[in-house]
């Protein structure tokens, strides 16, 4: 895995860089896609790393943008919610 950090890195950044649909900097993005790749069992096997890449960046920009939209639907519906009644004490 370190290899293919130090080979594919620069490369993946820089990519990610160009891209205009990403929702992140393209460092966090590069970082979340190597972290992913940490926990595949057998990465050495992967013979193109950079389509294996672009494939995990196209997955959690899109993970992100359903959560993000997900977000403003509820905040949509918090926002057209009636505002809540005003509870008085009772007294004696």
């Amino acid at each position: 895995m370190n290899r293919v950090f130090r080979d594919h890195q620069g490369w993946l950044t820089r990519w990610l860089g160009r891209q205009r649909w990403t929702v992140h900097s393209a460092e966090d993005v590069a970082s979340d896609v190597f972290l992913v790749m940490l926990r595949m069992p057998h990465i050495a096997a992967v013979r193109e790393p950079r389509a294996m890449m672009t494939t995990i960046v196209r997955r959690l920009i899109y993970d992100a943008r359903r959560r993000n939209d997900l977000q403003r639907a509820y905040e949509a519906e918090l926002a057209n919610l009636p505002e809540a009644m005003t509870v008085r004490p009772r007294t004696g």
